[in-house]
């Protein structure tokens, strides 16, 4: 196997560690209560992820040995270090940010630069808790690879936390163009839509999203929430699909049960259900004389039924089914 065809599969295996070691990891926070995607780069995955950590660490580093401005064996090896840091031992962590910084002087002494190295060297800053420093290596990655889909989507992730929607949009474009990052992509641009005052186009997003992902917890609770919160405002559009929406939390609820890491967002959504219930199932005050009819009252009636039926054919009983009918 020739050395660039090796150093090339090695860099796939750095890519893909991600993906296929260590335990899932949680999303970050995001602006509103909903769930953040991870600001970490979402890696994809290679037939090379056989090969073991001590294998890759080895190739690379004889790469580097045969060649001190191997701009790939840089960042195959800061991206193993980096991967192996924020899953397993952090010390690696340092040892990821050596080899950045030796790689950016390495390829600065012919006149080159790595967006990749910028992108890791912003992960590692967020490792540290130093998210300034993170967005200056995020941008800096942008300027010499304005096409990088994945630091266009941590950039952007950032700017979201920063409350700068607009500017998290262009970068989510950006990011929109590899479709391995489609779901991630649509999951910060609902959370843009809801920055910007368009729940409509963040649901809109976000099913889509769930089309794709039906078992993405992430997308289940950002889409239930949303459409949950434009029920109790009034939203005309939403209450037209309260079932749908009491669907969508239900669906959210039986895909997180048990799920320990998921608890306060199960209370969450669990409430936001009651009270979505509650309002649309109200009783009607009809006064005398004021020309109202019972059509206010038959459309909770349908409302509900909707609810019952979205039970139903998820195996379960509809909430209260063995209750008492409510007097009026």
């Amino acid at each position: 196997m020739g050395h660039r065809v090796v150093v090339a599969l090695v860099l796939a295996l750095s890519a893909c560690h991600a993906a296929t070691e260590g335990p899932p990891r949680r999303p970050d926070a995001a602006p509103g209560g909903l769930a953040g995607g991870s600001l970490e780069v979402v890696a994809p995955s290679s037939a090379a992820e056989a090969l073991s950590f001590a294998e890759a660490e080895q190739i690379l580093q004889r790469a580097l040995a045969r060649d001190g401005r191997d701009r790939r064996a840089y960042e195959g090896l800061a991206r193993l270090y980096y991967e192996r840091g924020v899953g397993e031992a952090r010390g690696y962590l340092r040892l990821a940010d050596r080899v950045v910084t030796q790689g950016e002087a390495a390829l600065a002494t012919r006149g080159d630069a790595s967006a990749e190295l910028a992108l890791i060297r912003g992960l590692l800053r967020l490792a540290e808790a130093r998210p300034d420093l993170a967005f200056t290596a995020f941008s800096r990655a942008l300027e010499v690879d304005p096409s990088h889909a994945h630091a266009a989507l941590a950039l952007a992730r950032l700017e979201l936390l920063l409350r700068r929607p607009d500017d998290a949009l262009v970068h989510l474009e950006i990011a929109g163009r590899e479709p391995s990052l489609d779901v991630e992509v649509r999951l910060s641009e609902g959370v843009a839509r809801v920055l910007l005052g368009d729940p409509p186009g963040a649901a809109t997003t976000l099913q889509v999203a769930r089309s794709r992902a039906p078992e993405d917890l992430r997308v289940r609770y950002n889409l239930g929430v949303i459409q949950g919160r434009r029920v109790l405002a009034g939203d005309e559009a939403a209450e037209l699909i309260v079932g749908e929406v009491v669907g969508e939390l239900d669906s959210y609820l039986r895909l997180a049960r048990g799920d320990r890491a998921e608890a306060a967002r199960i209370a969450q959504v669990t409430e936001l259900r009651a009270a979505v219930v509650e309002v649309t199932s109200a009783p009607v005050c009809i006064f005398p004389g004021d020309g109202a009819d019972e059509r206010p009252h038959k459309e909770r009636q349908r409302l509900l039924e909707l609810e019952r039926a979205s039970w139903e054919a998820a195996g379960g009983s509809s909430p209260g089914a063995d209750a008492k009918p409510a007097t009026r």
